[in-house]
């Protein structure tokens, strides 16, 4: 079937021209015509929202009013260029550039230019969109991904990407740059003291000091926690002379470090630990250069703080030991490798009283292995407190299984507990578990405390240790008189009891110093309404001079050396005087 033809729509020129300006102003990019010398023909409402001119204020005036200083110069030249040579160069390419405002303000645009050739007359439409909150939309994505949001310093992604662009660098052409991995000292105690907003002030604080010491001759980066980074390229080409200005710019940030902070009204003097890593060539990766740097902090910190220590290999190879030990360990409680035995605690009459626990490592390659040995390693990496918890558990079982019996009943077992294990904020619960599931008398459970756990903060000590008093848990001070030990924790903290070091038993049948110094302490206990107890205990002769100062309770190799909870039974079935 054949339709009749609709009429075409004609429009006068006037309509016609009415008819694309509405279109124009309805369009949310801007768009600018001018004729061959750049005069501006139209100009529709988005370039009226972007640029902030009228129409009837722009209509025959140059484009390059539109433009920054530096771009309107040229912009005569390229319009001849084009129109001479036809050579497109930014005539159908989009691309990102800069508008001016009509208040001076240089913005972001997205640009695109096109040419119409009619007559022989060139014309141009341009279309331009106003980027400026897509830009800064992105740089905010990239200071979220390449800067840190606490102290605005570049973060762990940026420092390695200059790393990396570093090593490109250096794999072509050689040279030499410091890597310096900074720790703060003790900040923990800071953190514990006035709390997160506390840190958070010394770790900005930490971080302006840092770039106020580079300048503009490195990066700062924070590396997370209380950890930076600081990467010093273009050191001396000569090896030695490099090393030399390394160790200088060490000097420098130690001494910028070492000062006093006001934070929430207290005076705090504070130190930092530094790694450096002279980087000699591109070989090596950047996350590898980091670790090495790291190393060499780890062994500044642990020899003596408030200093500096270049990476070697022998670190490395100390490091690739100490990570194997310590999966070793880990591995330890699953290999059922970790064992308890007993050392006895006995009283004046040589009547067992109870026994301390400690813990054994029977590796199956190396042996025994000494204590000394691994129990560094687990406070060092927070393995501790998986052992810890082991221990708790299998003493609370020998204690139920000991409360069946008579003569077994109102004996004790002592325990160790380090400051790792004490700061873990599951401790409390983790007793009172522990006591619950085995069915063990509170009371006849000991936490010895070593003195390390007195570095912690004062309150929160005696917060955990009155709700361990709570639970009917008896407290030990381990070590007395080695470390922390003050009459102020003495007074403020809930002990029961406290243990004489043998450094102060080994020498008191020879020393009248020992011996007045332990009377002191004896005498001290007896006022506080305290229990004393002596380790080390080796011969009779100590034992007299002890029972002289008033102590009746003893540990050490006099009255039995460690041993199995099998051997440690039939002991306590013997006759116990027998023991002295």
């Amino acid at each position: 079937m054949n339709h009749p033809t609709r009429p075409a729509l004609v429009l006068d020129p006037v309509e016609a021209a009415q008819h694309g300006q509405a279109i124009l102003d309805n369009v949310l990019e801007a768009i600018i015509t001018t004729d061959s010398q750049g005069l501006m023909t139209s100009f529709n409402r988005a370039a009226t929202r972007i640029f902030g001119y009228d129409a009837q204020e722009v209509i025959g005036r140059n484009v390059s009013l539109l433009m920054p200083a530096p771009d309107r110069a040229q912009h005569g030249g390229y319009m001849a260029r084009y129109e001479s040579t036809r050579e497109a160069r930014v005539i159908g390419v989009g691309r990102e550039t800069f508008g001016q405002h009509k208040c001076g303000l240089v913005f972001p645009i997205q640009l695109s230019l096109s040419a119409i050739e009619r007559d022989g007359q060139l014309s141009y439409v341009g279309l331009v969109r106003d980027i400026s909150e897509q830009k800064e939309a992105e740089s905010h994505i990239e200071r979220l991904a390449y800067y840190d949001a606490l102290t605005g310093l570049p973060n762990r992604r940026l420092l390695l990407d200059q790393l990396a662009q570093l090593h490109s660098r250096f794999a072509k052409q050689g040279g030499h740059a410091a890597l310096i991995f900074a720790d703060i000292d003790r900040f923990k105690s800071v953190n514990d003291t006035l709390g997160h907003a506390g840190g958070d002030a010394l770790l900005r604080a930490t971080g302006e000091r840092l770039k106020e010491c580079l300048v503009s001759q490195g990066l700062v980066a924070r590396m997370g926690g209380d950890e930076f980074a600081m990467l010093i390229p273009d050191l001396d080409a000569d090896a030695d002379m490099a090393q030399l200005e390394a160790a200088q710019w060490c000097q420098r940030l130690l001494h910028r470090l070492r000062c006093e902070h006001q934070l929430a009204g207290h005076e705090y003097r504070t130190s930092a630990s530094l790694g450096v890593l002279l980087i000699r060539d591109g070989r090596e990766a950047p996350e590898a250069l980091l670790a090495h740097a790291e190393l060499a902090m780890q062994q500044a910190k642990s020899e003596s703080r408030d200093t500096y220590r270049f990476y070697d290999a022998e670190m490395g190879r100390s490091a690739a030991l100490r990570a194997g030990r310590l999966n070793d360990l880990r591995l330890s409680l699953r290999r059922q490798e970790l064992a308890l035995v007993f050392q006895p605690q006995v009283d004046e009459w040589g009547d067992v009283l109870g026994a301390e626990a400690l813990l054994r490592w029977r590796h199956p390659s190396r042996g025994t292995v000494s204590p000394a040995d691994f129990i560094p390693l687990a406070e060092q990496s927070g393995f501790i407190i998986q052992i810890g918890q082991w221990v708790l558990l299998q003493a609370c079982d020998m204690l139920a299984a000991w409360r069946r019996h008579r003569h077994t009943a109102v004996l004790s077992i002592a325990i160790n507990i380090s400051a790792t294990e004490f700061r873990d904020p599951e401790f409390v619960a983790t007793v009172s578990r522990a006591l619950a599931v085995s069915g063990a008398d509170p009371r006849r459970l000991k936490l010895e405390l070593t003195e390390s756990v007195l570095t912690v903060d004062l309150s929160d000590l005696a917060q955990k240790l009155s709700a361990i008093k709570r639970m009917g848990v008896s407290l030990s001070l381990d070590d007395f008189g080695t470390g922390y030990s003050s009459m102020a924790y003495l007074r403020e903290l809930p002990l029961d009891q406290l243990k004489i070091d043998r450094s102060f038993i080994v020498e008191i049948d020879r020393s009248a110093r020992d011996e007045v110094l332990v009377r002191g302490m004896v005498e001290m206990c007896r006022v506080l309404g305290l229990s004393v107890i002596a380790e080390g205990v080796e011969t009779p002769s100590q034992r007299e001079r002890l029972l002289a100062c008033g102590c009746t309770s003893f540990q050490g190799y006099l009255t039995g050396r460690p041993m199995s909870a099998e051997d440690l039974d039939r002991l306590i079935g013997t006759d116990n005087a027998a023991l002295v």
